[in-house]
């Protein structure tokens, strides 16, 4: 307010900056509806009552001098906006209400969609590794593979294993539920067998496939594990095929059964690679593939039956192996053949010591 007590500024300034606070209220501030209604409503009237009760000759004098037309113009642009603002307002203000909580909703629907998809993806990928070994996996998670490409991997050394249970045969019968509780007690053995592959010391090894009765692994085919030694990986194939044994045993204690298993063991180089594009199947091919599939089918009951490269490299890291002789094999002729019969105890030597 100058000397004479007038406004500095035209009395359309301070109606316009009220109105633009009142916009303000309904469009940016996150409140309920009703209770911006309330709030716009109270604005207004203190709005009214600054105008009509305390400063009512304000416009007047602003507007002094000024021509009729003018002062007409002054009111129209004085009350017309000051009503519009007030019915405007609210209708604003729940405009604001309904697309946040749209906006609201969509997000909430996207995050939901967002989390199936994760959970899809996830789902796929551990599928994905539960077929194939986790380095294939990889390679195919974050590869653009085509149809008619082909995956192949030579290694320089591996090891293989062939477990079977020749008894199991004898054992089938489908007199009992068609044989549905054959297969039920043959899934619970592959299942204990699936389940010594999460120990740690397992963990350099790959299943790679059941025939029937019979459980075929490998060790050393991920690519981290090649600059490991070939008796390490090995010597973890051999403890596992001890591990299935007691695995068995237990099988036998629970089902009140007699089975036993047969484990042939090789290691060399191989190949290893995924066939089929509809339903690709991992597979590993070789001379050390077909070794330890003979070391199996010529082996004997609750034996591990190794070639004499393994066995001798299998002694010199501590197992206890033993000559079994000559054995006819299969497209390779006679064979020298080891049983291995577990790990070398070790001796203690207690030390005397003699009075001087």
């Amino acid at each position: 307010i100058n000397a004479k007590g007038l406004f500095r500024f035209p009395s359309q300034y301070y109606m316009f900056s009220w109105m633009l606070c009142m916009v303000a209220c309904s469009a940016f501030i996150k409140l309920n509806y009703l209770i911006k209604v309330v709030m716009l409503a109270g604005m207004a009237l203190t709005d009214i009552v600054l105008v009509k009760v305390f400063f009512p000759t304000v416009f007047r004098r602003s507007h002094k001098g000024y021509e009729l037309g003018i002062v007409l113009l002054g009111l129209i642009s004085f009350y017309y906006p000051s009503e519009l603002s007030k019915n405007v307002n609210p209708l604003l203000s729940l405009q604001t209400e309904v697309t946040s909580r749209l906006d609201f909703l969509w997000k909430r629907q996207a995050q939901t969609n967002l989390q199936s998809m994760r959970e899809i993806c996830s789902y796929n990928t551990q599928l994905l590794r539960n077929v194939l070994p986790d380095h294939v996996a990889t390679y195919f998670l974050t590869h653009d593979r085509k149809n008619e490409e082909l995956y192949a991997q030579s290694y320089v050394c591996c090891g293989v294993l062939f477990a079977s249970i020749p008894n199991f045969a004898n054992f089938y019968s489908e007199d009992i539920n068609n044989g549905v509780e054959c297969i039920r007690l043959l899934n619970e053995i592959i299942f204990d067998f699936d389940q010594l592959l999460d120990d740690e010391r397992f963990q350099c090894l790959e299943k790679i496939k059941t025939i029937s009765s019979t459980y075929m692994a490998a060790s050393g085919l991920n690519p981290k594990d090649q600059n490991l030694c070939a008796w390490v990986h090995l010597t973890a194939l051999v403890d596992f095929a001890f591990s299935m044994k007691e695995a068995l045993e237990d099988v036998n204690k629970h089902s009140f059964n007699n089975f036993k298993l047969r484990v042939g063991i090789s290691h060399g180089p191989l190949v290893g690679g995924v066939i089929g594009a509809r339903k690709p199947v991992y597979d590993i091919w070789g001379n050390t593939v077909n070794e330890a599939s003979r070391m199996d089918s010529t082996g004997s009951l609750d034996h591990i039956q190794v070639p004499r490269a393994t066995a001798q490299l299998l002694e010199e890291h501590g197992y206890n192996v033993q000559y079994r002789g000559p054995v006819q094999v299969k497209g390779k002729g006679t064979m020298e053949t080891y049983y291995v019969l577990g790990k070398k105890i070790a001796r203690v030597r207690s030390m005397n010591r003699h009075p001087s």
